[in-house]
């Protein structure tokens, strides 16, 4: 099983409530290595493109090309885990500019624990 290191964009396989197939959707790895040979669980958040809707707490991708995505997406705060034998690859990594900016919003979404 692969391990994903933090801030990799990968693909992973989203369910449909009313439909019986998944989708392919982008996510970023927010979870540690350690917590990923651990458990062998990985924790994400979704990347989309926002055509429909915003989140306030929506965080825009400036390199998506270098986190591996075709167009204009947003780091969307909807936290979470899934068996890391289920992520169907990486596909990039976000950039150190757009990572100072989701930290913090990370740090604000889930507040001080």
């Amino acid at each position: 099983m692969t391990i994903y290191e933090p801030w990799s964009v990968v693909d992973v396989p989203f369910p449909f409530i009313d439909k019986d197939f998944s989708k392919r959707r982008k996510a970023l790895v927010v979870s540690s290595e350690s917590y990923g040979r651990d458990t062998g669980a990985t924790i994400l958040v979704m990347i989309t493109s926002a055509e429909n809707s915003t989140w306030k707490s929506d965080v825009a991708i400036g390199k998506y090309s270098e986190a591996g995505l075709r167009k204009p997406c947003v780091v969307r705060f909807k936290v979470f885990s899934i068996d890391s034998s289920l992520i169907l690859g990486r596909v990039g990594v976000l950039q150190e500019e757009d990572r100072k900016r989701v930290k913090p919003a990370l740090r604000t979404v889930l507040g001080t624990l």
